[in-house]
């Protein structure tokens, strides 16, 4: 009798579990401007506020450290909202640490590149765009 219910009670234990789909994407935002990103649970709109630092080494320089930068997001789902703030990299010299990554309205949402790079060009602060991934 017990040789019986160990396989059904194995293929219960198995079948039950279904490993859950994490669904990626990637996405450029300009400056005070705002993408959606379509997902299976409806549309998150993701808006780079403002880049509230950018201490990131310039390409033409030879720097004592790297740097980072900072900038401020708002997500937005259904009618839900939050404002975020993210750093490209924790940087223990600057004056606020900020995450690289932080759980949202459901989201992971990570700050994966600023550009343009300083010293690469020059350019204004409208130029600036951040590229976010959103895992669902």
């Amino acid at each position: 009798m017990r040789n019986i219910f160990f396989p059904i009670i194995f293929m219960l234990l198995f079948t039950a579990c279904k490993k859950q789909k994490h669904t990626t994407q990637n996405g450029l935002i300009p400056v005070m401007d705002c993408i959606n990103f379509s997902t299976s649970n409806g549309t998150i709109t993701c808006c780079l506020d403002s880049v509230i630092n950018d201490s990131r080494c310039p390409a033409n320089v030879n720097c004592i450290y790297a740097g980072s930068a900072a900038a401020r997001f708002k997500i937005t789902k259904n009618s839900k909202q939050q404002i975020i703030t993210l750093s490209l990299k924790p940087v223990s010299t600057m004056p606020v640490q900020y995450s690289t990554e932080e759980m949202v309205l459901g989201y992971k949402i990570s700050f994966t590149a600023l550009t343009p790079y300083p010293g690469l060009a020059p350019y204004n602060y409208a130029d600036y765009k951040a590229e976010l991934t959103i895992v669902e």
